[in-house]
């Protein structure tokens, strides 16, 4: 898709030039730019799960009122001790690569509503069955 899209804009770009010559560096100023993103992006994505799991997320909560709404499990992980003893309730859920899930689970699987925020942008909040998200947020 961004190879596409860059095709996409070099041919307008080449009817917004004057000169052929003009295009040639418009060109290979673009090309160069996908090159070195293309070189980049997976060492971005290698040091964010370094840096990840060299300074690990750390909550604590605690409730000052006993009788008040059920409380929140934090957890930090993919395969917390929780999941596989199938209890039940609302926590939040944090994942190795930024994401976060604050909501309802069943038997250790996100179920009923909650909200489900992506690391780099964005969130689905809605419904939930069996760990996985249900019709459109």
């Amino acid at each position: 898709t961004l190879f596409r899209s860059l095709l996409l804009s070099l041919s307008s770009l080449y009817f917004l030039t004057s000169k052929s010559s003009d295009f040639i560096w418009v060109f290979a100023f673009f090309a160069a730019i996908v090159i070195c993103l293309t070189l980049a992006l997976p060492h971005l994505h290698s040091d964010r799960i370094f840096f990840n799991k060299s300074y690990p997320l750390q909550v604590s909560v605690t409730n000052s009122n006993p009788n008040h709404a059920p409380h929140v499990v934090w957890s930090i992980g993919s395969n917390p001790k929780w999941e596989k003893s199938g209890i039940s309730g609302y926590w939040v859920k944090g994942f190795g690569n930024g994401d976060v899930y604050e909501g309802e689970f069943h038997e250790g699987k996100c179920s009923g509503s909650g909200v489900y925020h992506y690391y780099m942008c964005g969130k689905y909040e809605g419904d939930w069955i069996d760990g996985k998200y249900d019709g459109y947020g």
